[in-house]
């Protein structure tokens, strides 16, 4: 007794790989170069205009690229996928090339962020300080004219044309309403707490800045090295994952 055999015709196994294939690689290109585009896009935008001869504008970059550096990383794998699908096919390797040269190359501009974060900590630290030390020289000198004027002996409408000529002063409103001895007394115990709260908030400003100098220096250069490992291992699987195509697409001919 013979069996019975299905009499409709199965299609062929290659010709329905290649559309399969086909089909889904090609959206996978798209959504890698959209991923790639997101990045540059948003690096672009947070980081315009150039600010060449600002070192703290060198330092804003690279923490935007290190926290947008996921994106062209997912990019990559995409394409990795899209190598996959499309090993031994005739299907035009140019995208995934360029795309291995890329990589190669985001791998080299990671590790040159760690001497440029380095030099522009360093250019931010001491163009901070020198600010400060600028702003507290003013500062102690409009003290030291409050505090002669406190230890002065000059009449009410002299002591009241000198403190309005003091820029940046502000004094209470009834403050000419009192006495002259009272304002003198209350003109010396301003300048002596002015010129603390001048150290104590250069000192705070000073250690907010090396606190996050320190934030970023615990995270960015830990980045830059795990991203330059990654994006030099997918230009090494890239050219493998070539030469096993070139390789199979031999022996298929």
């Amino acid at each position: 007794m013979e069996s019975s055999t299905p009499t409709e015709r199965l299609p062929e196994p290659l010709e329905d790989d290649l559309r399969w294939l086909r089909r889904i690689s090609l959206p996978l290109r798209s959504a890698a170069l959209a991923l790639f585009l997101s990045f540059a896009v948003g690096v672009l935008a947070a980081n315009f205009p150039p600010r060449w001869d600002d070192p703290s504008w060198y330092l804003s970059a690279s923490v935007t690229l290190v926290n947008g550096a996921t994106l062209p990383l997912m990019g990559l794998c995409l394409l990795q996928l899209v190598a996959f699908l499309e090993r031994g096919l005739a299907i035009e390797q140019a995208l995934l090339e360029r795309a291995r040269y890329l990589a190669l190359w985001v791998a080299l501009g990671f590790l040159l962020l760690l001497p440029v974060q380095a030099w522009t900590s360093w250019r931010v630290l001491e163009l901070a300080a020198a600010r400060d030390a600028s702003q507290a020289r003013l500062a102690n000198r409009a003290f030291d004219r409050l505090d002669r004027l406190g230890h002065g002996d000059q009449a009410a409408p002299d002591l009241r044309r000198e403190l309005e000529a003091i820029p940046g002063l502000r004094l209470p409103f009834d403050f000419f309403s009192q006495p002259v001895p009272e304002q003198r007394r209350k003109l010396r115990a301003n300048a002596s707490r002015g010129r603390t709260q001048v150290i104590e908030q250069a000192v705070a400003r000073r250690n907010q800045r090396l606190l996050a100098l320190a934030r970023n220096w615990l995270r960015v250069p830990i980045s830059c090295l795990g991203y330059a490992a990654a994006f030099g291992a997918f230009a090494r699987r890239s050219g493998t994952s070539d030469r096993k195509s070139t390789r199979l697409n031999s022996s298929h001919a």
